[in-house]
């Protein structure tokens, strides 16, 4: 009898834990000091001036966001941008799947001392537009929204995951080509 109260125990516990709702699973490093997604790091760059590294990140910044209207602290030789890029997004729930792409706004800060440049890749806004003057949603209220659905929360989840996985792999892309563009020598001018 106390064996098969164990059994009808532990098959209840096993059925709670089966049908337990999972969290998505997001690959973005969270910053739970600001509260918000961001990717930092120190690049060393050997035999940089700061100021090389400065005119450089101004000429990446220039070709990669399509304009000069970034803030600038020269005396701290410091930059801050907003850029964008976009996302494809796949949303499936039973039957029904649609497909469409998401504009990702961020902000990048880069300061630099000489041989090493810290940058900063954080604030990601999903939809409005790439001058931030239309409406757009936080990435951190994008990776909550199952939480306001019951109904296919699992498919909002998944949506969440495959999101986040594909800014995640733009923006390490942006920070490979950010490490290449900013150590370039200049052209010679002879």
């Amino acid at each position: 009898m106390i064996h098969r109260l164990y059994a009808i125990a532990l098959a209840g516990l096993l059925s709670l834990s089966v049908s337990a709702q999972k969290e998505p699973v997001i690959t973005i490093p969270f910053d739970s000091t600001a509260n918000l997604y961001s990717y930092t790091g120190v690049v060393e760059a050997a035999g940089h001036s700061d100021s090389a590294l400065y005119a450089n990140a101004r000429v990446w910044l220039i070709a990669k966001n399509g304009n000069a209207q970034f803030d600038e602290d020269i005396v701290r030789l410091k930059l801050i941008d907003k850029g964008s890029f976009s996302v494809p997004v796949e949303f499936k729930m039973g039957i029904a799947h649609a497909s469409s792409t998401y504009l990702v706004n961020y902000s990048i800060v880069l300061e630099f001392k000489t041989d090493r440049y810290r940058y900063q890749i954080y604030r990601f806004a999903l939809g409005g537009d790439a001058t931030s003057t239309t409406p757009s949603q936080p990435l951190e209220t994008l990776v909550k929204g199952h939480e306001l659905n019951s109904m296919g929360r699992k498919a909002n989840i998944r949506m969440e995951e495959g999101v986040c996985m594909e800014i995640d792999e733009a923006v390490r892309k942006l920070i490979e080509e950010m490490k290449v563009q900013l150590v370039k020598k200049p052209a010679s001018d002879w």
